[in-house]
């Protein structure tokens, strides 16, 4: 009796979206997890760190230099204490960033202007365009300067 309902609950896991996303800051910090929700002004992503860690960072748009929809979820190093506050870290680089826009770039190549991102588990809007994040028709977000 077990081995059938065990077989359809991996079934339906193996369904089910992985949303795997990666975002890197100006500061040249990565954090792969998946984004929870993404406003006007704040990310959310659910990251995963070793010893099963995981942790709700919230990372302001001004932070934000890219995101990568792919299928890397961990995090190799420990949790930060505060975003931007790691001993070590590079300065924050973005110079040769002239995008006036926040960009989206499409699986095949194209790239949009877009204003107006917001991202929650489910969908990518850019203005009046939605994006079924289990589609995977977007590949990447560039931001411009802000």
């Amino acid at each position: 009796m077990r081995a059938p309902l065990l077989a359809a609950l991996l079934c339906l896991s193996a369904a089910a979206p992985l949303n795997a996303d990666m975002v890197t800051l100006r500061s040249n910090e990565t954090y792969y997890g998946t984004i929870i929700r993404f406003t006007d002004d704040k990310l959310t992503i659910r990251a995963e760190f070793p010893k099963k860690v995981q942790k709700d960072l919230v990372i302001d748009r001004a932070q934000l230099a890219s995101i990568e929809f792919n299928d890397e979820k961990f995090n190799t190093d420990d949790p930060p204490a505060a975003l931007g506050a790691h001993q070590g870290t590079s300065a924050a680089t973005g110079s040769s960033d002239t995008r006036p826009k926040d960009t989206v770039v499409f699986q095949e190549g194209q790239n949009k202007p877009c204003a107006g991102i917001a991202i929650d588990e489910k969908t990518i809007k850019c203005g009046d365009s939605v994006y079924e994040r289990s589609e995977g028709a977007v590949w990447r977000i560039y931001f411009g300067r802000p």
